[in-house]
């Protein structure tokens, strides 16, 4: 319950409009992921830099008495500000991210970048930092993002750029696999509504997965 409370609460909107919004079947919210894969000078995975961007209903929420200048606009520190509150609050959740093989993998810090609008939608920047940099010469690592609950669907966007290597040795790929849930799971999800809690673990079969290889 914690875990809803948090998303309805410190991440996205407020708990009148958990009660107010009509029943509908899971998700509820939505996020455009883009990942780059950042390796240092050695050819070791360093770092994941991670761009979110909202949906506009979450945006529009999650804004709801920011401070605005006399056009309506909200200051670039306010924004920043924003994003690192967010940041903070996902640290108790991983971050939402997982690893395959987990314990090849541990995360030291995040760091936010920035907090911006695109468009009308809210988008954050962070890095997360490895605890130690990872040799994936000859080796594979697979990571997700997605909410376990499956109250809020991650994905990455459609465009060219949603997966990059930065820095890295000649042989690397990224390899962006979709979810592939059958019928039962797919009719599972959309029998929920707002007001219930799905399975822990539901999200992971509507996850995209995206593996390395340094070949």
């Amino acid at each position: 319950m914690l875990y809803l409370r948090w998303l309805l609460l410190l991440f996205f909107v407020g708990s009148f409009e958990f009660f107010s919004k009509p029943a509908q079947a899971h998700p509820h919210e939505w996020i455009d992921i883009k990942t780059a894969l950042i390796f240092n000078d050695r050819g070791r995975l360093e770092k994941i830099k991670m761009d979110w961007l909202l949906d506009e209903y979450s945006t529009a929420f999650t804004m709801e008495g920011m401070e605005r200048d006399a056009e309506g606009n909200v200051s670039e520190a306010s924004l920043n500000e924003l994003a690192a509150t967010i940041v903070g609050n996902l640290s108790e959740f991983s971050y939402l991210t997982t690893f395959e093989p987990a314990d090849e993998v541990t995360i030291e810090k995040a760091v936010p970048v920035k907090g911006e609008l695109v468009g009308i939608r809210f988008n954050f920047t962070f890095e997360l930092i490895l605890t130690e940099p990872l040799d994936l010469q000859g080796d594979k690592l697979t990571y997700s993002a997605y909410d376990p609950l499956y109250y809020i669907e991650i994905l990455h966007s459609q465009d060219s750029l949603a997966v990059s290597l930065e820095n890295a040795p000649n042989g690397c790929v990224a390899d962006l696999q979709k979810p592939n849930p059958d019928e039962a799971q797919v009719a599972y999800a959309q029998s929920l509504d707002r007001g219930e809690t799905a399975e822990d673990g539901l999200g992971a079969l509507f996850a995209e997965r995206v593996e390395i290889s340094c070949l």
